[in-house]
């Protein structure tokens, strides 16, 4: 699962920013207010407590300049491995905020270790089910190529509710080799349920509203699929 990373949050200072060894990211949601914060999302190393030899921690720095935001996000030092203890080569989903030193106001934003520009969602944007079949629970979230994804779930294993939001030119339209199923109306909008030919494991809804698309997926074994009905409940449902 994501986790949140250990000693996240404010700048650090100059010695910190000289040791942390700078880690790529993959995506923020931006949350507005005073200050304005940005939660980075990214692969890094298992969380745990400062006394556990395999955790890594991380933190953030943001450097404002008059046409963009560069934020480097660090791996921050650990001890040195006891004896014969090795740690496992897994990545982990894991996240920082950072509260940033001024506001945004629209500048680009660039990943520190890479130099790249990294698409960054708007927390405001975001629309949130009002709604849920009986038992789904959420499970976890990411933001990555400028699209929110998160994910609810029952208990049992093979059934997932995905609600992918952001660019409306990767969301909106059906995606590979299409069926249309119906075309419902969406919070006053038109949306169009499909799935893709000769797979039945998972079934969409897709639509727009002004640049922002939204998808609602029921994704799972074939036969413990949401009904259409209830997919377009959850998406019709949906709330800033």
């Amino acid at each position: 699962g994501r986790a949140s990373g250990r000693a996240a949050g404010a700048n650090a200072d100059a010695g910190s920013q000289a040791r942390g060894q700078p880690v790529r990211w993959d995506g923020a949601r931006l949350v507005r207010g005073d200050p304005e914060r940005l939660t980075l999302y990214f692969t890094g190393g298992p969380p745990g407590p400062p006394d556990e030899p395999c955790a890594r921690a991380y933190q953030a720095t943001a450097e404002p300049s008059g046409d963009r935001m560069t934020v480097t996000v660090r791996e921050l030092p650990s001890a040195p491995l006891p004896p014969s203890h090795g740690c496992a080569d897994v990545g982990y989903g894991r996240t920082v905020t950072i509260e940033l030193p001024e506001p945004l106001r629209g500048r680009p934003v660039l990943d520190g270790a890479t130099g790249e520009q990294r698409a960054v969602i708007d927390a405001a944007l975001l629309l949130t089910p009002s709604w849920l079949p009986a038992g789904y629970r959420f499970v976890r979230e990411r933001v990555e190529f400028g699209i929110d994804f998160r994910e609810w779930a029952p208990d049992g294993p093979d059934e997932r509710l995905l609600i992918d939001q952001g660019d409306a030119d990767k969301l909106a339209r059906p995606g590979f080799d299409p069926v249309v199923l119906a075309r419902p109306v969406v919070r006053g909008v038109s949306a169009t349920v499909w799935k893709t030919r000769l797979f039945d494991d998972s079934v969409c809804v897709s639509w727009a509203e002004g640049t922002m698309g939204h998808r609602v997926c029921t994704s799972g074994a074939p036969g413990r699929l949401l009904p259409v009905g209830e997919l377009v409940r959850v998406a019709d449902g949906l709330r800033g």
